[in-house]
């Protein structure tokens, strides 16, 4: 995946697998220099700040965050930041005598201007010497991303309760794949307090700076000066915000500010268009692959273009090399063919690069898997995306494919992609976002599971389970299969075994997939002993269905009181039939049609009894028609939940034998 590093620092200790770097290669980028550049104006710490103590988390007060930048002229960059916490508690002396920087050296250096403890009014150097430890850290190695950084490993000694830990630094540079673009994004408030924040912006470009608030307002004065503009934020005591869990991931609450020198989209698309345009080959080899495809399906454009994604998917493994200018502009597609791995830009652009040699035009498509629709109230910015995948049009509708998601088949129509809201595609007459809208196909997972109760209540049970699933349901099943499918089949006894704890399999679950039409078939068969189970209070047997598979995603928040909106378990739309033969008895059930639809979910329930067949049905659908539940929603949502669940299992009682009623009610035959 392409990783967009935003022009923050990164002060966590990287807990990834880390390597020490050479002597050679730390001295090139990290330097120790106690004056900073004159452009600089160092904020002071208020050493006797008042700490809040019921908000402070982690055992730290930070007292100041000061943050200045300085874009030049050329469009170089540098930022200076300058950082103060008070250590409150032993909680606290952990993560405050830990200085960890991340940098990219290919582009990148650092100049440590102090590191002090402050210690009833003394300061105590504790930058002594010239050399700064400097591991190299790949945070995101288990997701084969690799980045080439390294990071400041400053370990100070001597870090006691009350100490006032202050340090600045310097960073200079900026990725050169942005050709002097520049783009920024800075929080003004966060869920732990702060006593202080300064930041100063000093732009000397001659193009204009745009700037946007989000969620709370500060006061941002513009001063020219004779090199250019200063933006200056000064944000005493900003206020904490606690959020909840459960939200998604685009849903931030918290004040930021954003800067962008971009007019519109299209200048974004204009500055990625040559990163992606050099890299789409159609050489031999490419061809090659083409006319396998167009052989194998001389008839049918559509199933050639799921060919090459098939290929680009399957064929090409995914690992991202996105050191320096990697991180955005992609190999050349014979190149990425040549290795057989990439990252997404590189498999996008190969597959691209297929499809053209096939006749397909298509273009790569600039999305944030995690902002999603929010990226539409943003300034246009290159800093706004995080994954690249293919836009092509087909029958006049916007088709979107992923070549990193794995074991996609089926009709193209029908091959599920998520909906990330918007997206930038990459073609010369792009001037705006492009809403995802149709991306999000509702994909049914049918279920017909029968149970066979016809020997009674004493007797032993017998269920069988057959389940056809599409789009994002097979894709999870494939990816399961492809890791073990003995797991898989213990997985699912596990998930039957809660409902019925001393089931056992007959014929575990075999697997059929159809990769014509895209469908993943299940089947099992399993005993069910003591499926009946004893009311003595009521002298009734007794037992129960249940929507197993709807009850996975009847989801229900942990903090009801919320400011965030509330995660659902989009897309979701299963059909669960369960059929049960009982005991040849004279049963009676109520007819039944229950439905519970609104803006979050749609549910129905038929109970339906066929006396002559002694047979039971109950069928169930249920579909997710949105992403979420807004945060002052959640009770009518619990409300529509709870209809739900008092709509969903079905109870079957047996009363007991009228000698068995009597022996237990302690009564005898005669009375």
């Amino acid at each position: 995946m392409m990783k967009v590093t935003l022009p923050v620092f990164r002060l966590a200790l990287l807990t990834a697998a880390v390597m020490v770097a050479t002597g050679a290669q730390a001295a090139k980028t990290v330097e120790v220099n106690p004056t900073t550049a004159s452009w600089i104006m160092p904020e002071a710490v208020s050493t006797s700040a008042r700490i809040p103590q019921e908000e402070v988390r982690n055992g730290e007060y930070y007292l100041l965050s000061d943050q200045q930048v300085r874009v030049d002229a050329k469009g170089d960059v540098a930022r200076y930041s300058h950082f103060a916490v008070k250590v409150v508690n032993q909680q606290g002396l952990a993560d405050a005598s830990k200085i960890n920087v991340a940098f990219d050296p290919g582009y990148e250096s650092l100049i440590f201007h102090q590191v002090k403890i402050i210690r009833d009014g003394k300061v105590i150097n504790k930058l002594k010497g010239s050399d700064i430890p400097v591991i190299s850290s790949e945070p995101d190695i288990r997701d084969s991303i690799y980045e080439g950084q390294l990071t400041t490993n400053l370990l100070l000694d001597d870090v006691r309760v009350g100490d006032i830990v202050e340090y600045s630094l310097t960073r200079n540079g900026q990725n050169p794949v942005y050709a002097g673009r520049f783009g920024y994004f800075l929080d003004t408030q966060w869920s732990i307090p702060l006593h202080g924040q300064h930041f100063r912006l000093l732009w000397e470009k001659n193009t204009p700076l745009n700037l946007r608030q989000f969620n709370r307002n500060v006061e941002v004065s513009t001063i020219p000066y004779a090199g250019g503009v200063k933006y200056v934020i000064d944000n005493p005591s900003p206020p904490t915000l606690y959020t909840n869990s459960e939200a998604p991931d685009w849903f931030n609450p918290y004040g930021y500010v954003q800067f962008s020198e971009f007019g519109n989209w299209q200048g974004v698309v204009s500055w990625a268009i040559p990163l992606y345009r050099d890299a789409v080959r159609t050489d031999a080899a490419i061809q090659n692959i083409a006319q396998q495809i167009r052989s194998a399906y001389p008839s049918s454009q559509d199933q050639q273009i799921v060919a090459a994604l098939e290929y680009v998917q399957s064929k090409i493994r995914y690992v991202g090399i996105e050191i320096g200018e990697n991180s955005h502009r992609p190999s050349p597609a014979s190149e990425t063919l040549a290795r057989r791995y990439g990252d997404c830009k590189d498999k996008v652009i190969l597959m691209i690069s297929i499809l053209k040699a096939l006749g397909v035009e298509a273009q790569p498509a600039l999305v944030s898997t995690n902002k999603e629709d929010a990226i539409a109230s943003y300034l246009p910015t290159i800093n706004a995306f995080n994954h690249v995948i293919v836009h092509l049009s087909r029958q006049g509708k916007s088709v979107w494919l992923d070549p990193t998601r794995d074991s996609q088949h089926g009709q193209l129509l029908d091959i599920y992609q998520p909906d990330y809201g918007y997206a930038l595609v990459i073609d010369a007459n792009t001037s705006a976002l492009t809403a995802m809208t149709q991306a999000t196909t509702q994909h049914a997972t049918v279920i017909n599971d029968t149970f066979d109760v016809s020997k009674g209540a004493q007797g032993e049970g017998r269920f069988t389970t057959d389940r056809t699933m599409n789009g994002l349901d097979a894709e999870l099943v494939r990816d399961r299969l492809a890791k073990g499918a003995q797991d898989l089949r213990g997985r699912y006894l596990t998930a039957f075994q809660w409902y019925y704890p001393k089931l056992d399999a007959l014929q575990p679950m075999a697997f059929n997939d159809n990769t014509a039409s895209g469908q993943l078939r299940a089947k099992g068969e399993y005993r069910v002993p003591e499926i009946w189970t004893e009311n003595d209070n009521d002298l009734q047997y007794q037992t129960a269905f249940y929507p197993t598979e709807i009850y996975r995603y009847l989801d229900k928040p942990d903090q009801l009181k919320r400011i965030a909106p509330f995660t659902l378990s989009f897309p979701v739309n299963i059909q669960q039939n369960i059929a049960v033969t009982l005991e040849d008895k004279k049963w009676k059930f109520k007819k039944e049609n229950f439905v519970e639809d609104n803006d979050y979910f749609h549910y129905e329930r038929q109970v339906r009894y066929d006396s002559g067949k002694d047979l039971l049905t109950l069928n169930y659908q249920f579909q997710i028609k949105k992403k979420y539940v807004p945060a002052d929603d959640i009770d009518s949502y619990m409300k529509a939940r709870k209809r739900v669940i008092d709509h969903g299992e079905m109870w079957v009682v047996e009363p007991y034998p009228m000698v068995l009623r009597t022996l237990r009610s302690g009564k005898n035959a005669s009375s």
